[in-house]
């Protein structure tokens, strides 16, 4: 796996993440106020911050479109499951 894909895809699991345990399924967890799955959710942001600091680290500023297409998808990507999920099982 290239180098700039690794990246994408650690980008892109820190947004949305596994399981949905990224930063925009947190952001949800927290305005429902689930205390437990919002403690988790942030051991898997961090992992992922480390994962991108260590991309950037090891390979220069070259990382960054690829930590950004990443992320913006990533972020798109649950917005859509998120709003999947609400339709099937409501609020």
């Amino acid at each position: 796996m290239s180098t700039g894909l690794g990246a994408f895809l650690i980008a892109y699991l820190l947004v949305f993440g596994c399981a949905m345990l990224g930063r925009a399924t947190q952001r949800q967890i927290v305005i429902g106020e689930h205390y437990a799955a919002a403690m988790l959710t942030s051991f898997a942001i961090v992992s992922g911050e480390i994962a991108v600091i260590v991309f950037v680290v090891a390979e220069g500023w070259a990382m960054w479109p690829w930590i950004a297409a990443g992320a913006g998808l990533g972020g798109v990507t649950a917005m859509a499951v998120h709003r999947a999920i609400v339709r099937r099982f409501g609020r």
